[in-house]
C-alpha cells in the first residue's frame, strides 16, 4: 500500500491534521483539508531545516507537532497543529497576532483548531514511535525535543505586555477552590486552559519535585474541601490513595496539568452530584456516593453491595422504594451525564468515552446513550 493511502487512513483514523513534505519542498496535506488560516506553514517555516529522524516541538502558545522522516519514501511526514486540550479564544488571539491577522479571525482559527482531535506530549510520541516502527521498520527510536523560536518572517509586534498576556495572575487556589465548591465543571476546564494550559504561564513549575509536592498538598486540601462539603470519607480516602501514588510517576508539566485537573474534577464532579436526590434514605445516599465516585469504573449491583456492606436484594429494593429507579438506570444515567461532559468538554471519540467509563463495547454505549438523551454521542456540539 502507498504511503499516501496509509497516511490519509491513519489521519482519518486519529483526527490529527497530517501533512507530507516531499524532497523536491513541495507540500500536501494528507488529511482532510482544514484551512488553519497559514498555521501550518508558519510552524513549517519555523523549524530547523536540519531535522532529526523523529522529533516533536511545543510552541510558547501551547501548540504541539511532530514529524518523521521516511527514508523509502524521501517524505518527511508532519503532525500539526494539535493541542492537549481545546484551544482557547485567548490562545487563538496569540496565534492570529502570530500571523499577523487582525482580531476578528482568532473566534475562525479556534474554532477550525478545536475540529482536530486533542492530543497530549506523550499520546504524539507514541504516535511518531509507532509509525517510524511501522513505516522504517525501526521498533525503537529517539524522538528529540526540538527547541522552537518562531521564524522572523511571522513575528509581529505583539509583545508580552499586550492585554492578551497574564501580567498579574489570579488567586488560582482561592479561584479553584470557588469552583469546586460550585461544582462548576464547565467554567474549571476554562479556568485550567487559560490559566495552566499555556506554555508561558505564571504557574509553570519545571522542577518535577515542587510539582509532585504541589500536587500531594493540592490533592490534601481539596479532598478536605469535598468531605467538609458531605462526600463520604472513605470514597475520599480512596481517591486521595489512588491520585498520591500516580503523583508519584509524573515527569513533565503536562503530566502535572493533567492530574491535576483530573482530580480536581472528580471531587467538584461529587461535590456537584452530592444532594441531587437529596435522599433520607442513608443506603440510597451511600449507593449515589459510590457510583459517582467509581464513574470510571465497571458498576454492578454486586460490586457495590459488596463495598457499601448491604446485600443485593436489600440495596435493589430500597433504591426502588426511595427513587421509583433501578439501580442499574441510576448507574447508566451516571456514567451518561459523565460521558456527555467529556464529549463536549474533552472532544474525545465515542470509543475512547466508552472504554473510559467501562462499557462493554461502543455499540452498547451508543444504545444507551440513546435510551437516556434520545440522541446519538455524535450529536454532542
Amino acid at each position: 500500500m502507498e504511503l499516501p493511502v496509509l497516511m490519509r487512513q491513519f489521519a482519518e483514523a486519529t483526527g490529527f491534521p497530517v501533512y507530507a513534505v516531499f524532497s523536491d519542498g513541495s507540500l500536501s496535506s494528507i488529511s482532510r483539508s482544514r484551512n488553519n488560516l497559514g498555521l501550518f506553514q508558519a510552524l513549517l517555516s519555523s523549524l530547523p531545516a536540519n531535522l532529526p529522524s523523529v522529533w516533536t516541538f511545543l510552541t510558547p502558545e501551547g501548540v504541539l507537532g511532530g514529524g518523521l522522516y521516511v527514508p523509502k519514501y524521501k517524505t518527511t511526514l508532519i503532525i500539526a497543529p494539535v493541542f492537549s486540550f481545546e484551544c482557547t479564544l485567548q490562545t487563538a488571539r496569540r496565534l492570529s497576532h502570530r500571523l499577523s491577522l487582525p482580531d476578528t479571525t482568532a473566534s475562525r482559527l479556534q474554532q477550525t483548531l478545536n475540529q482536530y482531535t486533542p492530543c497530549d506530549m506523550k499520546k504524539l510520541q507514541h504516535y511518531l514511535a509507532f509509525l517510524n516502527h511501522f513505516l522504517n521498520d525501526q521498533p525503537s527510536c529517539e524522538i528529540t525535543m526540538l527547541d522552537f523560536h518562531w521564524s522572523s518572517s511571522y513575528r509581529t509586534e505583539f509583545q508580552p505586555g499586550s492585554p492578551l498576556s497574564i501580567t498579574e495572575g489570579p488567586d488560582l487556589e482561592a479561584d479553584i477552590i470557588r469552583l469546586i465548591r460550585g461544582g462548576k465543571e464547565k467554567e474549571l476546564i476554562r479556568y485550567f486552559n487559560e490559566n495552566l494550559f499555556i506554555y508561558d504561564s505564571q504557574h509553570r513549575m519545571n522542577n518535577v519535585r515542587q510539582q509532585r509536592r504541589y500536587l500531594i498538598g493540592a490533592n490534601m486540601l481539596l479532598s478536605r474541601l469535598a468531605i467538609q462539603s458531605g462526600v463520604d470519607r472513605d470514597l475520599i480516602n480512596s481517591i486521595v490513595d489512588t491520585y498520591g501514588i500516580r503523583i508519584e510517576t509524573i515527569v513533565s508539566q503536562e503530566d502535572f496539568n493533567h492530574i491535576f485537573l483530573e482530580f480536581c474534577l472528580r471531587y467538584t464532579r461529587l461535590i456537584a452530584q452530592l444532594h441531587l436526590h437529596d435522599s433520607p434514605s442513608l443506603p440510597v445516599r451511600r449507593l449515589e456516593r459510590y457510583i459517582q465516585a467509581h464513574l470510571y469504573e465497571p458498576i454492578t449491583l454486586a460490586s457495590i453491595s459488596e463495598a457499601l456492606g448491604y446485600s443485593k436484594s436489600y440495596l435493589a429494593s430500597e433504591y426502588k422504594k426511595v427513587t421509583g429507579e433501578t439501580v442499574t438506570h441510576y448507574i447508566q444515567e451516571a456514567k451518561i451525564r459523565e460521558a456527555s461532559l467529556l464529549l463536549s468538554d474533552h472532544r474525545m471519540q465515542v470509543r475512547e468515552v466508552s472504554e473510559a467509563l467501562g462499557f462493554s463495547d461502543p455499540s452498547y454505549f451508543v444504545k444507551v446513550y440513546r435510551k437516556h438523551t434520545g440522541r446519538t454521542p455524535g450529536q454532542i456540539t
